[in-house]
């Protein structure tokens, strides 16, 4: 399973510059952290004129830590909403076993945890016209949905809103950085747990 650490971060046009870094090494996320901040300092050199800079030069990182199989993984978090304590699945009556850490609004991101030897619910997202793109952080995980199934270490699948699907663990669990598209409402959707048609998979075999 990956390792890290994971350096994630998206320059829009707002000062929120969001950043994300993973990983099991607390001196390599620490160094990553020193490394953002150092160069929130010089952002505004001649050559970065055009891009985005820090809010008056300064970093702000929240830093978290999960038990991952009984191994420490850290997050530090710039930019994003970080739920405190984590959010449990809304769909739990669907089987949900997800816990959500944080996420970051104009993204559209979400940070999701899956223990090991669980699911998600089954479910499209047509109703809200959701695209989902999903990116595995750590651990390991199946994404089946109606058009097949995608090992997250493997690839980075795109679930157009019609397309059924589901997130399966097995011995290992997974911390999944997921993107919302299509909906600049979702997030206030998603916190009162709609956005979600719960259905069965269509059988590749018909």
């Amino acid at each position: 399973m990956p390792e890290g650490p994971v350096i994630l971060e998206w320059s829009s046009n707002t000062q929120e510059h969001p950043i994300l870094i993973g990983g099991f090494n607390p001196k390599k996320v620490g160094e990553a952290i020193t490394q953002k901040t150092i160069e929130a300092f010089i952002w505004k050199s001649s050559e970065r004129e055009d891009l985005p800079a820090f809010p008056e030069g300064e970093s702000h990182f929240k830093i978290i830590e999960l038990d991952f199989l009984g191994r420490p993984y850290y997050l530090a978090f710039q930019g994003f909403l970080v739920f405190d304590p984590p959010v449990e699945s809304l769909s739990k009556d669907e089987g949900s076993k997800a816990i959500y850490y944080a996420a970051q609004r104009k993204e559209g991101l979400l940070v999701q945890y899956l223990p090991e030897y669980s699911e998600t619910s089954t479910h499209d997202h047509v109703v809200r016209k959701w695209t989902e793109l999903y990116r595995l952080l750590a651990g390991s995980a199946v994404l089946y949905t109606d058009e097949g199934q995608y090992l997250l270490e493997e690839v980075n699948p795109i679930v157009r809103p019609e397309v059924g699907h589901q997130l399966r663990t097995t011995n290992h669990p997974a911390l999944t950085l997921i993107k919302i598209e299509g909906d600049p409402k979702w997030l206030d959707i998603w916190e009162r747990g709609e956005g979600h048609q719960f259905r069965s998979l269509i059988s590749q075999n018909t």
